[in-house]
């Protein structure tokens, strides 16, 4: 873009190089691009042309020049000489003639732009050798302290300054620093730091730099100066020492006190005069009779000190307690000289002791402080010194550190109690110093505890008194009571705190309590346990949580309310109903399984709990509720809400009309426009979606219970229907699923929320101290505990354990390799996705959407079916497997995730002559579909999965296809269930289609973590593994 001249200040002012020295010319070119320049002639109609003909190739190449001028040649052979001055045009010339030149504009931009091209004969390999050429000298080849003239001795300056040697051998002495900054881009760069520091020093006062202006620097750069090979020279009657000076306290009594003066201490003797220099002080000059010296000052904080207050006065009443405090302090720096008769290692045969000092402030709290104490009370010059080490004084600091760190070591809890001020401490907390760190002090021959009388406790016991009550809510009861310690008694909410705080002991009363016994520990437990909802005033325990209670039932002290307490415990245990028979209105045998089923859902709701029924698939779940549901009708008349998803609205329906014929069930297929009406109803039926949408209509009704079918659609506990859930007024809530766990320990703690409200933490708490450690495997003790928190609540059994009649299940994974044309397009699309999605995992929580999005597309391809004229090799597999099975008898269940597939299978096989049935979520009239199957002679029916696969009893079929697998195994389990239920007689056979090396095989080793993440809430011998992350969608794209 153009420049604008208009804002421009006034010209600079810029060097014109008349010679024709390759390296002045080239400084003068370059300077043209310092930002502050733009050259005159160059108008923005210029600047666009100079910039087209730039681009063509056309970039000058600068040659020389000579007489003001420089010399630029471009590649088609035309030569532009231009006035090196930035804003002078008038002498600028072009061999190619024309009228508007191109080239002066050009050349003009290059240089503006610094784009334009140097010829090697300006660059200094070049310079350096020609033949013939002389080597030229270095322009400064050391440093040179000097002495000023004509000033008294005690005030003569020295400044430090540039040289090099003069042909005679001495020091040059009109360098300028003009002459140096023109000629040092010529030295090493390491000398060409040293030159440039100076002359930042410098600022302008003339060659050289004053050493009264600098500080300890100046010693820095020296060294650095000799490092890149400076000389560090001087001139005549100016000295430079070898030796480092430290400093000579001199300490005299006289009368009314003493007096301390720091001095430096010269070696070989005082010179007549001395002073010191440097801001701060860096080095001292000594003035003898025919030079001055430089001497270098140790760098020792103390040392300099004494050196720049000259003269130090102590009174007469003070020095002893300066003689014993801060004299001992000066002798240990080295660089200090003690010069006089003072005895100043007193204070080092004194005995070395760490004392803590613990007084009472008021009745509730205690003050701890630390000392350092040299000698005994009754040892003459005896003293303490504050802890804080930042405190001046007489103190021997590296025996101080180290009689602190064996302290430390030997004493294991010290190091939390040691300040460096007084600190204020409850007296719980003074306890805990009275028993953990008291003893072993005293015990130490370096160390000491001094404790006020109030603060002797005696050691007491706890008797506490325990009491039961409702707490907020039906799902709450209260533990309160007193604990009474030393006779004094304190509200229970006093042992919680200390408890929850971690505190080892309480006091009250003039006793303490060690809250670290058996007891103690067992009452932290259960309060672990009861933080779902966290009450510093007393124990608050969901009412489903029967583990709770049984540590409950364990503590002491429950005999006041002996008979109140076996009450409230026994109506919080379910009680045993293996010896009821079924109810006489329910028209079905269960079986043996089925029956305790239906007994637990009974037992849990006759105490007003609810609990998770989570049988595999096919085991009856639905008659189990009936049945329990017929029995409760009994006793409350009023209806049941039944969620489940829509296509198992007519399941509820057809088989309460089967087994249970007078109850009578309801259900609702569209909207409600009105209240509902319950007078004949006995169950409610309705979909997923309709409670969502009409949530607060059905609000409106007290439900004796709510029932969520196939419950794992509300596993995220921010969904809407989660919410329309937890709103409705019920007794109860059974959750029915036969995946409680589908990716990860969050979709279980949704569940129980509903189920049993409170008996897990919030999800925050449990996303953090349970979740987590239990996915990660970093926690057994975590899981062990969740899984006997869920043991009453949960109920869950498999095929293999109580349907042993059921016909084998025969499940195989078949690999098939892609065409070439379809790996072809497979590869490129994955080497896409690859590298978006790997830019994306960096926060794979905030890009799940976009990660997801195109790890589905690869899929999709992997799957993809063809067309009917050419098929895929999956698309072939599976109609030649069907084709097989045709007058076999044998029928068949495909299932797949993409509709669009599906839609394309189901042409390619009714192309080869088979008769297919077709279910997606776009299927009306989905009964009658369904029905066609069952009773119609359709050998393979289409289903997607999210449609189909799950509430559907299809034993008809015993051959599945699943033709693309899906990142949860359960899913999957579910499609297959649908017709390995009870009912198949069959053995039924499962082929998983799997694109071979595409990401549909890393999805089968991702199904098996899933599979173990199940099974370790379920499994006491399982392990565990978490959700999809980052690390496993870098496996699936082959990384």
């Amino acid at each position: 873009m153009h420049r604008s001249l208009s804002s421009h200040p006034s010209p600079p002012s810029t060097s014109v190089v008349h010679g024709t020295d390759p390296r002045a010319l080239l400084r003068v070119a370059e300077a043209w691009s310092d930002p502050g320049l733009h050259p005159a002639g160059l108008h923005p109609s210029g600047w666009e042309r100079a910039g087209k003909h730039l681009s063509t190739g056309q970039v000058p190449l600068l040659t020389g020049g000579g007489a003001g001028m420089l010399e630029l040649s471009f590649p088609d052979g035309t030569t532009v000489h231009l006035d090196q001055r930035v804003y002078v045009r008038r002498r600028d010339r072009c061999t190619c003639g024309a009228r508007e030149c191109r080239h002066k504009l050009a050349a003009l931009r290059a240089l503006s732009e610094n784009s334009f091209r140097r010829s090697w004969r300006l660059m200094p390999l070049h310079a350096s050798t020609r033949s013939g050429a002389e080597p030229r000298r270095p322009v400064v080849t050391a440093l040179v302290l000097t002495a000023g003239t004509g000033e008294a001795a005690s005030h003569q300056e020295v400044v430090l300054r540039p040289s090099r040697r003069t042909a005679k051998g001495s020091w040059h002495r009109t360098l300028t620093w003009d002459a140096v900054v023109e000629e040092w881009d010529r030295l090493p760069m390491a000398q060409q730091s040293v030159l440039r520091t100076l002359n930042q020093w410098r600022r302008g006062r003339g060659p050289g730099v004053p050493l009264d202006l600098l500080g300890p620097e100046l010693w820095t750069l020296i060294d650095e100066a000799r490092k890149a090979g400076l000389e560090i020279g001087t001139d005549p009657g100016v000295e430079l020492a070898t030796d480092d000076v430290g400093v000579e306290l001199h300490v005299e009594r006289v009368a009314e006190g003493m007096l301390l003066n720091g001095r430096p201490a010269f070696p070989g003797g005082a010179p007549s005069h001395w002073r010191a220099m440097g801001t701060p002080l860096h080095s001292v000059l000594a003035v003898h009779a025919d030079q001055v010296v430089l001497h270098r000052l140790v760098q020792d904080r103390d040392a300099l000190a004494l050196l720049a207050a000259a003269a130090v006065w102590v009174p007469e009443s003070e020095i002893a307690e300066f003689s014993r405090t801060a004299l001992p302090r000066v002798a240990a720096v080295p660089a200090v000289e003690l010069v006089g008769d003072v005895d100043a290692t007193r204070a080092a045969t004194l005995p070395l002791r760490l004392c803590g000092t613990l007084e009472s402030l008021d009745p509730h709290r205690a003050l701890l402080s630390w000392e350092w104490e040299y000698g005994r009370a009754s040892q003459e010059g005896s003293a303490r010194s504050a802890f804080a080490p930042q405190v001046e004084g007489g103190r021997r600091l590296e025996e101080e550190l180290e009689l602190l760190e064996t302290l430390s070591a030997q004493i294991e809890d010290l190091s939390q109690w040691l300040s460096l001020t007084p600190r204020t401490l409850t007296l719980a907390e003074a306890c805990t110093v009275l028993r953990t760190v008291r003893e072993p002090l005293d015990a130490h021959e370096h160390a000491c505890m001094e404790v006020d009388r109030e603060l002797e406790l005696a050691e007491g016991t706890a008797a506490i008194r325990w009491d039961l009550g409702p707490g907020p809510g039906r799902d709450w009861l209260d533990l309160d009571g007193t604990v009474t310690v030393g006779g004094q008694e304190l509200p229970l909410a006093a042992l919680i705190q200390a408890l929850r705080s971690q505190q080892r002991y309480l006091v009250a009363g003039g006793e303490y309590i060690d809250l670290d016994t058996e007891e103690m520990r067992k009452l932290r437990t259960l309060l672990d346990s009861a933080a779902a909802l966290p009450d510093e005033q007393r124990v608050r325990l969901s009412r489903h949580d029967l583990d709770a209670f049984e540590q409950v039932a364990e503590l002491e002290g429950l005999e006041a309310d002996s008979a109140r307490w076996r009450a409230l415990l026994t109506g919080i245990q379910p009680r045993d109903l293996s010896a009821e028979p079924l109810d006489s209105a329910v028209h079905a045998e269960l079986r043996p399984y089925q029956l305790e089923g239906y007994r637990w859902l009974s037992a849990r709701w006759d105490l007003g709990l609810g609990g998770v029924l989570a049988d595999d698939m096919g085991l009856g779940k639905t008659l189990q509720l009936l049945a329990a549901i017929r029995r409760h009708r009994r006793t409350d008349p009023r209806p049941v809400l039944v969620v489940a998803p829509r296509s198992v609205l007519g399941t509820w329906a057809a088989q309460s009309a089967q087994f249970v014929p007078d109850l009578r069930v309801t259900v609702i297929t569209s909207r409600l426009t009105k209240e509902l009406e319950l007078e004949d109803s006995d169950v409610i039926v309705v979909s997923h979606q309709l409670l969502r949408l009409d949530r607060e209509r059905y609000q409106q009704v007290e439900w004796a219970a709510l029932v969520l079918d196939e419950a794992q659609a509300a596993k995220n506990p921010a969904s809407q229907l989660h919410r329309a859930l937890r709103e409705q007024h019920r007794d109860v809530t059974f959750v029915v699923t036969g995946t409680p766990v589908e990716n990860s320990l969050q979709d279980l703690w949704a569940l129980v929320a509903l189920a049993a409200p409170g008996l897990l933490p919030s999800l925050k708490d449990f996303t953090t101290d349970w979740r987590r450690p239990i996915e990660r495997g970093t926690d057994p003790e975590k899981l062990a505990l969740l899984r006997r928190r869920l043991a009453p609540l949960l109920l869950r059994r498999t095929k293999e354990l109580v349907a042993q009649d059921l016909p084998p299940k025969l499940e195989n994974t078949l690999s098939l390799p892609l065409h070439p044309q379809h790996i072809t397009r497979y590869t490129t699309a994955l080497n896409k996705e690859r590298q978006r999605v790997l830019g994306l995992l960096d926060d794979p929580d905030g890009n799940r959407v976009e990660i997801l999005a195109a790890l589905t597309r690869l899929r999709l391809l992997a799957t993809d079916p063809g067309t009917v004229a050419a098929p895929s090799a999956k698309a072939r597999e599976l109609a030649d497997r069907l084709e097989a099975l045709r007058g076999s008898g044998h029928r068949a269940l495909v299932f797949s995730q993409f509709t669009s597939h599906l839609r394309t299978i189901r042409e390619i096989l009714e192309q080869r002559g088979i008769a297919t049935a077709y279910l997606d979520g776009s299927t009306r009239n989905r009964e009658r579909v369904i029905d066609e199957f069952r009773t119609g002679d359709h050998e393979a029916f289409l289903i997607s999965i999210k449609a189909g696969g799950s509430g559907l009893t299809l034993i008809e079929a015993d051959y599945v296809f699943v033709l693309d697998p899906w990142w949860n195994p359960a899913v999957e389990e579910q499609a297959i269930d649908r017709t390995h239920r009870i009912g198949q007689a069959s053995t039924v056979s499962v082929y998983r289609l799997v694109s071979a090396q595409t990401i549909e095989e890393k999805v089968l080793a991702l199904q098996q973590t899933k599979r173990e993440l199940i099974s370790s809430v379920m499994d006491p011998d399982a392990g565990v593994s978490s959700a999809l992350d980052a690390e496993q969608i870098t496996e699936l794209l082959g990384v």
